[in-house]
């Protein structure tokens, strides 16, 4: 039985980007969506319709009051989204600035997509490890850089063994690690300067933003360390903050 025939198309094209993207906050939902429909002026309306109907779930952030919604099985199997697995609660609020931070740095200039956790295991199944996400872009070159977003502390061992992944693997040039916690920025960087002279450390960046977790990334502007120094993205990508137009966080980017 098809299911779609019991809801109007254009709602499920509202939360299509979910397919994607997983979880996402209602601001970047709509802001995403709006890129492939006319503009729908009902759209808070239609999104709690979708949830009353059982298509959506959703959570409002603690510390940004921002709402954030995700398919249910229901609305994964309308949308025929089959290969996506429901959000687990344990990982929801992890997942939420995974999904979140992918969206927004896919939207940067240097980026040529982004694939996040679930997108990984079909497509690449074999690479080890899974990063949170990756990033494909060019910058000079075309690289690719995984992205891990670390809300908790790992065990000193853990962390070696990520970072001896990323120094052997082929499959990505770059990794990025992204912190709202001042003390595991610090453990993650003391651990990185302990491992051997011959080690790569340039291949890591630390990024420590101080306001992860009110959903306020800055994220050209924030302290990165990498190769032995403090510096920042926008310093490493040759991007002025000053171009990048704000609404509530880096939602695009737009030169003067």
């Amino acid at each position: 039985m098809d299911m779609n025939r019991f809801f109007n198309p254009s709602h499920l094209q509202l939360i299509e980007p979910l397919v994607k993207w997983k979880i996402l906050s209602l601001t970047f939902l709509n802001e995403t969506s709006y890129l492939t429909r006319e503009k729908n002026s009902n759209f808070y309306k239609t999104i709690s319709k979708l949830e009353s109907d059982g298509l959506l779930e959703g959570f409002i952030d603690p510390n940004s009051k921002e709402k954030y919604v995700y398919l249910t099985k229901m609305g994964i199997k309308t949308l025929g989204a089959n290969q996506l697995t429901p959000v687990n609660d344990v990982n929801m609020y992890h997942d939420s600035f995974v999904s979140e931070l992918g969206y927004l740095f896919s939207n940067f200039p240097f980026s040529k997509k982004v694939v996040i956790e679930h997108e990984i295991l079909q497509s690449n199944p074999m690479i080890g490890h899974r990063p949170d996400a990756y990033l494909e872009g060019h910058h000079k070159n075309d690289f690719r850089m995984a992205l891990e977003i670390e809300l908790t502390a790992k065990s000193k061992e853990r962390i070696r063994e990520l970072f001896n992944y990323y120094q052997k693997t082929n499959f990505f040039n770059n990794a990025l690690f992204i912190f709202g916690h001042k003390g595991t920025f610090d453990t993650y960087v003391r651990t990185l300067e302990e491992m051997t002279s011959s080690f790569e450390k340039q291949k890591f960046l630390m990024m420590y933003s101080p306001n992860l977790y009110r959903r306020k990334y800055n994220i050209f502007q924030v302290n990165v360390y990498h190769d032995g120094k403090l510096t920042t993205l926008g310093k490493l990508f040759g991007i002025n903050p000053m171009i990048v137009e704000q609404d509530g966080n880096e939602g695009g980017i737009h030169s003067n």
